[in-house]
């Protein structure tokens, strides 16, 4: 396997030479800045009047799928002026992105809506670098552990949750930082900024909401899938639904899986239901297995490729994907789609005010020095961000903390076997959602998300979504039913009442 998986699809931007294999990395000099990419990543480039615009990974504009990426970028940036355009330049794309923005005096650096494109950055003795991952940056720096590093990995946390993460821009290195989503640095001045939200969140009437999610969704797959070959991941329950749905005019390129991982039984719905339903409709099917392959190279490469890499659990399945899927082949989730339908506040009730004790009651971080701080950071600026824009706290904790910790983290990793395109990883699209009245975004098959399958792909709700598999499920699925459709009008009567 060699060397063309170590840091597969990653990079490294510096501002000193580093030492890459030149036969798996590509060297482009911009503006002072060294710019690695692996052969594996996509870089495009625009250069305007007096800047430069790079792009690490890919963009797609759902009203224009015949668009690459280039053209994205000499499409809306050709009138390009300041980094305070920038929310109005990438709203409606879709993608995976890291994106420079290069002139005589500054270097901007951001990301897609979701930070599933992950940039982390820093400095040692006025050198500035930017990465995928702080282990990239042992080629140039040397990285000096924190002293939460060993306390953090010693954990009661980290030994108990096999899918651990961190928060915010938190790292366990000195002066390196992780780039937030909704968020802007200035590599200059060495500081990251909010561009987002900015704007009020507009009510949205559910049917314009549902045509209009329809087009975004709809383009995505289109643009994607006039670039690369697709694989797309169903299991039994909602958010790959919606995938699928929007997926049915290309049925005869799109490869569907089910991964077989963690012990899963074939009685589980997970993997029961995917079958019946690509059987029932015609799309090309496999279950792949996550058995006990053994190849110690890829081992090696997997964990040298992320400091936070999860080998015996994300590697495993990662390996079992690397010996099932087609070559080069783009991996679509529907991971995210839980943000559009109130995760962490199921009854539709939000609290007025939200702070860091919050955060360590849903997920359980340690409570570390660095871990601490990045969170009093956060919160102490996102409960008037939202009320001011009239957004959920909880939604932008599940976006900004959670998703960008975990999910990019897992989407990171991943990159040593596939590149991953996210559905929902699109600005308009959240906010279109969002917008919609909390009563059709609750419950554990909302409204709004099933308007969507039933609009895009009826017989797809045939089937039953996430149908419990024992007891203790069945349970867990009356409450997220029944809670929500009886406690949410009546916590809201109570409310009413209170103001009197």
């Amino acid at each position: 396997m060699g060397s063309r998986f170590h840091f597969r699809r990653q990079f490294l931007v510096s501002t000193k030479p580093a030492l890459l294999n030149k036969e798996y990395f590509n060297l482009t000099r911009v503006g002072g800045y060294y710019v690695y990419n692996h052969l594996d990543l996509e870089l495009s480039l625009y250069q305007g009047h007096d800047f430069t615009i790079l792009c690490l990974g890919y963009m797609i504009d759902p009203d224009f799928p015949k668009m690459s990426t280039v053209n994205i970028l000499e499409q809306r940036f050709k009138n390009f002026r300041s980094p305070d355009e920038i929310h109005l330049l990438i709203y409606s794309l879709t993608g995976r992105f890291a994106l420079l923005i290069i002139n005589e005096v500054d270097c901007y650096v951001l990301n897609d809506p979701l930070a599933f494109r992950t940039v982390y950055y820093g400095h040692q003795q006025n050198e500035f670098f930017l990465s995928s991952d702080p282990n990239i940056v042992a080629s140039t720096h040397q990285l000096i552990k924190s002293d939460d590093y060993d306390r953090y990995f010693q954990s009661h946390y980290v030994k108990n949750n096999i899918e651990f993460s961190l928060p915010g821009n938190c790292t366990l290195f000195e002066n390196i930082f992780k780039l937030l989503p909704n968020h802007i640095l200035n590599l200059r001045t060495f500081t990251q900024s909010r561009f987002w939200p900015c704007e009020d969140l507009v009510s949205v009437e559910l049917n314009t909401a549902l045509e209009k999610s329809k087009h975004i969704l709809s383009g995505s797959i289109e643009a994607l899938n006039r670039r690369h070959k697709l694989a797309l991941a169903l299991t039994g329950g909602l958010d790959s639904r919606i995938m699928l749905a929007a997926s049915k005019e290309f049925k005869e390129d799109i490869l569907v899986y089910t991964n077989k991982y963690r012990n899963m039984t074939e009685n589980i719905s997970d993997l029961y239901i995917p079958k019946r339903i690509t059987t029932d409709l015609g799309f090309d099917y496999k279950i792949i297995s996550s058995d006990d392959f053994v190849d110690d190279d890829f081992k090696e490469a997997y964990i040298k490729n992320s400091y936070l890499s999860h080998y015996h659990d994300w590697g495993e399945i990662a390996l079992s994907l690397k010996n099932g899927l087609p070559e080069n082949s783009v991996n679509v989730r529907g991971n995210m789609v839980e943000l559009t339908r109130c995760n962490y506040y199921k009854s539709g009730i939000h609290p007025k005010v939200l702070y860091k004790e919050k955060a360590y009651k849903l997920k359980k971080w340690p409570k570390l020095e660095r871990i601490d701080n990045a969170l009093e950071a956060w919160f102490n600026e996102i409960n008037d961000t939202c009320i001011q824009y009239n957004y959920k706290q909880l939604d932008f904790f599940h976006w900004e903390l959670h998703g960008a910790g975990w999910q990019a983290q897992s989407q990171l990793e991943n990159d040593i076997v596939f590149e991953t395109f996210t559905l929902f990883n699109n600005r308009a699209l959240i906010d279109l959602i969002m917008g919609v009245d909390i009563k059709y975004r609750i419950g554990p098959a909302p409204k709004f998300h099933k308007s969507l399958i039933r609009m895009m792909m009826p017989d797809l709700l045939k089937y039953p979504i996430n149908p419990a598999n024992n007891f203790r499920e069945t349970m867990g699925n009356f409450k997220r039913q029944y809670g929500s459709k009886f406690l949410f009008p009546i916590s809201r009567w109570l409310k009413s009442m209170a103001k009197f």
